[in-house]
């Protein structure tokens, strides 16, 4: 009985982690607080268009940040981290690193609610192309975490961690890119 309530009391405070990357407070650290965090993490850091950037090393993988900040906190963090030219040319060693990652996010944050691959036709799961399909981005593997607050992806030539803070309003920051792409 004491096992099953311990139990229980680690998944309940490993559920309710909040999200974060280099231990950026979403809604709470001012792009300045984030920054010095980016750094601490080995990360070169720069703004741009009103968001905090970094450029940096992530398990032996070049990676890039973007932080989305709204009344100077921040809302949004994006981590892209490359794969590797083994990796690039490798689905099942592509998959392995995201699989790594995958793991990191479940030891922080429990099992995510969904997961999926997805292949666009031509392409389809157990065809021996999902290489291709990922590099014509017309595949994708994916893993969402507390109702896509956390997203995980393997697409393209990266792997992609997105953390959203609870005001971030996807349609709000659409329509600002939006603005901001008109001439």
């Amino acid at each position: 009985m004491k096992t099953l309530i311990l139990i229980l009391i680690c998944t309940v405070l490993v559920a309710e982690e909040k999200p974060a990357f280099a231990g950026i407070a979403l809604e709470q650290d001012t792009w300045q607080m984030a920054q010095v965090k980016l750094k601490k993490a080995g990360f070169v850091t720069g703004m741009d268009e009103g968001c905090l950037l970094g450029k940096g090393w992530l398990v032996e993988h070049s990676a890039t940040v973007v932080c989305l900040l709204e009344d100077n906190a921040v809302i949004k963090v994006h981590l892209g981290i490359n794969l590797s030219e083994a990796e690039r040319i490798n689905f099942e060693a592509a998959y392995r690193f995201y699989n790594s990652i995958r793991d990191t996010l479940v030891d922080k944050y429990g099992k995510p609610s969904l997961e999926d691959k997805v292949f666009v036709p031509p392409y389809e799961e157990g065809d021996g192309r999902k290489m291709f399909a990922l590099r014509e981005k017309k595949g994708m593997v994916v893993a969402f975490w507390d109702s896509d607050k956390i997203v995980l992806r393997l697409h393209h030539d990266e792997v992609t961690v997105g953390y959203e803070s609870e005001t971030f309003d996807r349609a709000k920051a659409l329509e600002r890119a939006a603005d901001k792409a008109k001439f």
